[in-house]
């Protein structure tokens, strides 16, 4: 529960499609879908882009824009969406 958690704070909140979905939901979430059991709220607010503002100094602008982006696409929820390991391969960030 805590790992979702913490996946939740840094990439949003589980779209309730996919939380309807599953066959564990009872486990991991409240009743309307809202929450993880045993967290009150979401912490949302430390996202990646937060936490790669720890590397600007190190790396031109643009590094750090194709990384963001790499990452929020290889983490997206949606599995339709989300990036394949051909796409992954393909993407800006290893044309820099």
């Amino acid at each position: 529960r805590h790992h979702l958690y913490l996946i939740c704070c840094l990439f949003g909140e589980y779209p309730k499609s996919m939380i309807s979905n599953s066959p564990k939901k009872d486990i991991f979430f409240s009743n309307d879908m809202t929450r993880i059991k045993g967290h009150q709220t979401f912490n949302i607010g430390q996202t990646i882009d937060k936490l790669l503002n720890i590397i600007k100094l190190k790396y031109e602008l643009c590094e750090i824009i194709n990384l963001t982006d790499f990452i929020n696409k290889i983490f997206d929820f949606n599995p339709h969406s989300r990036l394949t390991a051909e796409d992954a391969l393909a993407h800006d960030l290893y044309k820099i």
